[in-house]
């Protein structure tokens, strides 16, 4: 099929004022998409400015357009929920399909919409989310939910949760998992903690969790594990990379924790790009990924990419992202988090098989791939039309 006959526009506004890790996924994964077939797509931005740095360079893909409307979308929305104004085509002219990147978009009067789920927890009642965060999330679900044609998870996991909690029929519901960023790979455990000692001063073996430290994302059972493992491993730190969204200091006030303060890092948001962030993952000795939910998780694969074993919770999303190339233990038992990491620092042969099964799996996980996967989704819906 030759998409060149429809006009194809991608919502790439996340890239110049998308959060962490949606910037960079939406950069990657547009990005592959242009690189495939940039003279099949439209990019369009909100940017209040019209030159806000960060946009993607079209003269690396010939053939792609962009446009850019000048009305940030927060002053858009109340009347997008409203009325349905003013629609997309009178924003940026007639388009087939809309891949809309995040829940906030234009609806369109004729065109169809696809837009992007990147998890569900806030639609599942069980899981520990904060309750304004949840809120927020959705009502921007409402919104899409009420104005798309399709929906685009970013995992099987995401999918199901979608068919568990909601109305969405399955056949609108597509699957693209994403791609690990090539800018991971091993660089050397003495490279990594010659960077890291630099940088952060840590001088000590580590493990490490990568993301946001909240109470979903199990940060103070790591904490405790850590404390049961800490009198054998007297050398050995941990460390959070990532926001910061829990009252850590409250977290630490338990008196068992007092004499752990010291070897525990909190270093906040982590630059996505360059070598810090590969840095950390090569000059630990494990990552450890404790969530209770995840939609989908890119911190495993990224440090099996920089050739770091994988310690991790044994939930359906991180088990689709990891396969066979991590150990897995309970994330509600303490007892269980402590072994898996005490396991895999004392056993050289398990750690290596960990290490190689892991550069392999992480290899299948392209952004080309990714990119693919969705030519093909864009295909099957405008065959429809």
């Amino acid at each position: 099929m030759d998409m060149k006959e429809y006009r194809i526009c991608l919502d790439a506004t996340p890239i110049i004022h998308g959060e962490r890790a949606v910037k960079r996924n939406t950069n990657n994964l547009i990005s592959a998409l242009l690189s495939r077939r940039p003279k099949d797509y439209c990019l369009i931005y909100f940017d209040r400015k019209g030159n806000t740095p960060g946009r993607l360079n079209l003269g690396e893909h010939p053939g792609a357009t962009e446009k850019v409307c000048r009305i940030p979308i927060r002053l858009l929305l109340p009347a997008w929920k409203l009325a349905g104004e003013p629609a997309f085509e009178r924003l940026f002219g007639p388009t087939d399909l809309l891949y809309a990147t995040d829940l906030h978009f234009p609806p369109t009067r004729k065109g169809k919409i696809i837009s992007t789920i990147r998890g569900a927890a806030y639609l599942k009642e069980d899981l520990p989310i904060r309750p304004d965060h949840r809120k927020k999330l959705l009502r921007a679900f409402a919104f899409a939910r009420a104005n798309s044609d399709y929906f685009l998870a970013v995992s099987e996991t995401t999918r199901q949760h979608l068919l568990e909690c909601t109305d969405i029929p399955e056949d609108k519901i597509y699957v693209v998992t994403h791609g690990v960023d090539p800018g991971f790979m091993p660089m050397g455990k003495d490279t990594g903690r010659h960077i890291i000692k630099k940088r952060y001063n840590i001088d000590r073996p580590y493990l490490l969790f990568v993301g946001a430290v909240s109470r979903h994302k199990n940060s103070d059972g790591l904490i405790s594990a850590f404390h049961a493992i800490a009198g054998t491993a007297k050398d050995l730190a941990l460390v959070f990379a990532g926001p910061i969204e829990i009252n850590i200091g409250k977290m630490l006030q338990i008196e068992k924790f007092t004499e752990l303060r010291r070897r525990i890092h909190f270093l906040g948001p982590v630059e996505q790009g360059g070598d810090i962030l590969n840095a950390l993952y090569s000059a630990s000795e494990m990552l450890v990924f404790p969530s209770f939910y995840e939609g989908w998780c890119a911190p495993p694969l990224e440090a099996m990419a920089s050739g770091t074993p994988v310690v991790c919770s044994d939930i359906p999303a991180i088990r689709e992202v990891a396969g066979d190339a991590a150990v897995y233990f309970d994330p509600y038992r303490t007892d269980d988090i402590a072994g898996c990491i005490a396991t895999v620092l004392q056993d050289g042969e398990r750690r290596a098989r960990l290490v190689s099964g892991g550069l392999a799996h992480s290899a299948l996980y392209t952004w080309d791939r990714a990119a693919e996967k969705l030519e093909h989704v864009f295909e099957e819906i405008l065959l429809v039309l």
